[in-house]
């Protein structure tokens, strides 16, 4: 969802609740805020997920190739929440303390509802208020999943890009990469769906080079092998 319509949505929500962000920039900022409802029939509640995620982070990490042979690993840092001014983590806090304040609002209208936080599973975390204990917990609950990209980045300047707009290396005429490490920058959410269109790009130039083919092997020109 872009940023723009998360932000107007969680507007929307804290007003409805009145509730009152201390600011405005944080929402606009975070992808993801949001108090998830998961019925247990088990334990007969509802028990309320709080989430969020960093749209535009101001932390930078990085990526080292250690050696020439693709089955070595690479050393990777995220740096989370490393940014010199302490942007995230000051913003980090603020959107923690305003899902809270939707959660307790959502409660205190529904009294006869059992309504309980699944995570974090420790209210008190929030219920004094206090910021150094709302970042230590920041950092001890922040989780990556890796979307690696844009490692072979596409331009039409060979100096800029490893691959053209035909997903070809620049400088070869039957060398192709299609997947994320193309993307010119990497996508704000997860990069799936931009995999399938690059996926989809790929089997129409294949098409265009090569024909449509009647079986395995019948589109390649003499001479040529698929190789995945």
């Amino acid at each position: 969802m872009p940023a723009a319509r998360v932000a107007s949505s969680l507007h929307a929500l804290c007003a409805h609740l009145h509730l009152h962000p201390s600011s405005d920039s944080v929402l606009e900022r975070w992808q993801c805020a949001r108090v998830l409802y998961i019925w247990l029939c088990s334990h007969g509640c509802v028990c309320c997920n709080l989430n969020n995620r960093d749209l535009d982070p101001q932390s930078r990490g990085f990526s080292h190739i250690t050696s020439r042979q693709v089955t070595e690993p690479f050393d990777v840092a995220f740096n989370f929440l490393g940014d010199p001014g302490m942007v995230d983590e000051r913003n980090g806090v603020a959107i923690y303390k305003l899902l809270f304040q939707i959660f307790q609002s959502l409660r205190a209208r529904n009294p006869r509802a059992d309504l309980r936080l699944l995570f974090p599973p420790d209210e008190r975390i929030f219920q004094n208020n206090d910021d150094p204990d709302i970042a230590h917990f920041l950092r001890l609950g922040i989780s990556i999943t890796d979307h690696f990209a844009s490692t072979n980045r596409m331009d039409e300047d060979p100096r800029r890009g490893v691959v053209d707009g035909q997903l070809r290396v620049h400088g070869t005429s039957n060398v192709f990469v299609a997947d994320s490490s193309i993307m010119p920058t990497i996508t704000d959410a997860n990069n799936a769906d931009t995999c399938f269109v690059i996926g989809w790009r790929m089997a129409e130039i294949l098409v265009q080079e090569f024909g449509a083919g009647t079986g395995a092997g019948a589109a390649a020109k003499p001479g040529w092998k698929f190789e995945f």
